[in-house]
This record gives C-alpha cells, sequence and structure tokens, in this order.
C-alpha cells in the first residue's frame, strides 16, 4: 500500500508542477490530469497495487462530497 501512496504522492505534486509551469508535462501527467479530469483514477495508478479498489473507492466518495458541497 505504501507504494500506491508514494506514487499518489510523486504523481500530485509533479502534476502541481507541471500546472505552474515549472516542469514539463508527460504523457502519463497528462492521462492522471484527463483521469482526474471526468473522476476516474488514473491508469499508473492502478497498475502498481491490486488494492486500489480501496483507493478508487475513496476518490470517487471524495468526488461525490465535492460536488455535493
Amino acid at each position: 500500500m505504501q507504494k500506491v501512496i508514494t506514487l499518489v504522492r510523486i504523481t500530485l505534486t509533479d502534476l502541481k508542477l507541471a500546472i505552474d509551469g515549472t516542469i514539463i508535462m508527460s504523457e502519463n501527467l497528462r492521462d492522471a490530469l484527463d483521469c482526474m479530469y471526468d473522476g476516474k483514477v488514473p491508469n499508473s495508478w492502478s497498475k502498481v497495487s491490486l488494492r486500489m479498489i480501496v483507493i478508487v473507492v475513496q476518490y470517487k466518495a471524495m468526488c461525490d462530497q465535492y460536488l455535493t458541497t
């Protein structure tokens, strides 16, 4: 599970830097951004662990909570 958390943290940090223009947005970051915009889990995250179902449920719950506020 630590691998998944580390990958998510790295992806989100890099995505923030790419949006700010500090680093170049790679294909993986673009995919992550598109998936998050669509309310899906990025492919790079789901490849890391079979326990991803828990994160999928938490991510969708977070998105649903955000949309209802």
